[in-house]
């Protein structure tokens, strides 16, 4: 899939922010399952709650302020019919 100078500057921002809020994410849920957690989770438990919070909130900015509209763009632009 080809992706325009247009798409590309409308994923940028979401994706940073993505970033940033999946960062921040796993940040919390370390530092909860540390205070906590302790009884319960051990250590690779912490460390797939934190990579699936940082991916779940990488997600969250992203979808939606990002990937939907540039596929609402394509739609409408007529870039996804490929017939005549």
């Amino acid at each position: 899939m080809k992706v325009s100078q247009r798409e590309r500057e409308t994923l940028t921002g979401p994706a940073a922010v993505g970033i940033v809020v999946g960062i921040f994410c796993a940040v919390f849920t370390v530092a909860f399952d540390s205070d906590y957690g302790e009884a319960l989770a051990s250590g690779w438990s912490t460390t797939c709650d934190a990579i699936l919070s940082l991916v779940a909130g990488f997600a969250l900015a992203f979808v939606p302020f990002g990937l939907v509209p540039v596929l609402v763009g394509r739609v409408r632009s007529g870039a996804g019919n490929k017939g005549g």
